[in-house]
């Protein structure tokens, strides 16, 4: 009698582990991301301009002849569905600054399914403008907030932070329209 009720208490806690584990498993998940792309005018049958993105900041210079663009980017990596409302800078202070209205073009809010993907964008030259004018000099993440209010967010690499307040010389001429 004794064997069978350890062998019932086993089982029940096995059965209560995987149960919890399952639910964790199932929850939603997004990876954000930063990227920066160049936005190439598509003049033929009058197109919206398309977005080409690179992942490295040297790709910045090989990808076309258009402005430069600062993207981010988030998968759904989850199983369950996720609804994502805005994205943008997120700063250590608590501020924000999302991208959307006239200072860049997103494809958020949109629900992400399992492993589909949306980003928003805003161009380099106003990013680095907001970074300068107002001074911050914090560290910087990169973040998505769903519509029930969860923020997703990544750490943004010191090199394209870099990138961001001050340019390399390369990406200076494009900004400008001078060399």
């Amino acid at each position: 009698m004794d064997w069978l009720s350890i062998y019932a208490a086993s089982v029940s806690t096995i059965v209560a582990a995987w149960s919890i584990f399952s639910i964790w498993r199932d929850r939603s998940s997004v990876t954000v991301d930063i990227l920066l792309g160049k936005l190439e005018q598509c003049r033929a049958f009058n197109r919206p301009a398309q977005l080409i993105t690179g992942r490295n900041v040297d790709d910045l210079n090989t990808l076309g002849e258009g402005p430069p663009v600062v993207v981010v980017k988030a998968r759904n990596v989850g199983r369950r569905p996720v609804h994502l409302s805005e994205g943008g800078l997120w700063f250590r202070d608590g501020t924000t600054f999302h991208f959307s209205g006239e200072i860049g073009n997103y494809t958020l809010p949109k629900k992400l399914d399992e492993g589909q993907s949306g980003n928003a964008w805003a161009l380099l030259r106003q990013v680095r403008w907001q970074l300068n004018n107002t001074g911050r000099k914090l560290r910087v993440w990169v973040y998505c907030r769903s519509e029930a209010g969860r923020a997703y967010k990544s750490k943004v690499p010191k090199r394209i932070v870099k990138l961001l307040r001050e340019g390399t010389p390369s990406d200076t001429h494009q900004l400008t329209g001078r060399k």
